[in-house]
């Protein structure tokens, strides 16, 4: 939301649903009007590729330095060992409930990336993820 007097917490629990709710919508407003382009770290490519094409005097290459040797390298050192994911039911869980606010911001955040990417003709990750 920001730092405003609007968005500091609520005073009681009675008003928090209410508060989160507000809180979320502003966030969305932030998102609408003060940001050029957010990328989406589940589709960095992608993000590359429409910063490239959106802000090349900056991004120019940026895709072929990410599939350079020493970044794949660095990559595949810093992947996590052993990670174990989430049963079905926690992530449910952390959806609907303590995340939600959080999750639909980022599936609305997300929603706007890939409208950006069909606009510049660049949905190669979303025709090949359709499940997401």
């Amino acid at each position: 939301c920001g730092s405003g007097p609007e968005c500091q917490s609520a005073t009681n629990q009675n008003e928090e649903a209410e508060y989160k709710t507000r809180m979320l919508e502003k966030a969305k407003q932030r998102v609408l009007n003060d940001y050029f382009v957010i990328g989406v770290l589940e589709q960095f490519e992608d993000s590359l590729r429409v910063f490239e094409k959106l802000l090349p005097r900056y991004y120019r290459g940026a895709l072929d330095v990410y599939h350079s040797k020493n970044i794949q390298t660095t990559r595949n050192q810093t992947k996590s060992l052993n990670k174990q994911e989430l049963p079905d039911a926690s992530i449910e869980k952390l959806r609907s409930g303590a995340l939600r606010h959080e999750v639909d911001l980022y599936r609305f955040t997300r929603q706007l990336f890939n409208e950006r990417m069909k606009k510049l003709n660049l949905n190669r990750w979303e025709l090949e993820n359709p499940e997401l």
